[in-house]
């Protein structure tokens, strides 16, 4: 922890992923090296949520590994990327389960909100309706059963099964 500029304390969190991992050219990765990377928004804050969930390994098992550590390398990538202005250069699987973890911590936000609709979700990240549902039925759970497991989670006593993605 340390002091910022405006006298409060920082926190910080960090990963080490080898470069030969990222999805990106060398050029771009070297270039953000050199950038402070913030973990209030867009993909630094999935990162570091997601890191910070890694701090309980008892919730996982040991066959989550690779598949967790695809998912950070795909963040660590994406979250480049973005700061490099780079988007076009990841590939498109990395591009869209990113996409659907935006989309989820989207939903997570807003399940307050009765106006919360599929035409919504979608329309707030620039995709068509067909394409949100392709998505999500290719992450094995559709967005519908995301949203009802989600309101259904806030309601004490109720329980709703989670996917084994």
């Amino acid at each position: 922890m340390y002091g910022g500029n405006d006298g409060n304390p920082h926190t910080g969190i960090g990963v080490e992923v080898p470069k030969t991992l990222l999805s990106l050219p060398r050029a771009r990765v070297d270039q953000a090296t050199r950038l402070r990377l913030s973990a209030h928004e867009g993909f630094g804050y999935l990162l570091a949520q997601l890191l910070i969930q890694l701090k309980s390994p008892q919730a996982y098992q040991p066959i989550d590994g690779h598949r967790l550590e695809g998912i950070v390398v795909d963040l660590v990538s994406a979250l480049i990327a973005h700061a490099t202005d780079a988007g076009h250069t990841l590939p498109a699987e990395s591009r869209q389960r990113v996409l659907a973890m935006h989309i989820r911590a989207f939903v997570k936000q807003h399940l307050h909100d009765p106006h919360l609709t599929l035409g919504a979700i979608a329309s707030a990240h620039h995709i068509s309706l067909s394409y949100l549902h392709r998505l999500f039925s290719e992450q094995g759970e559709s967005i519908t059963a995301l949203i009802r497991r989600q309101r259904l989670g806030r309601v004490p006593g109720a329980t709703w099964p989670t996917p084994h993605n």
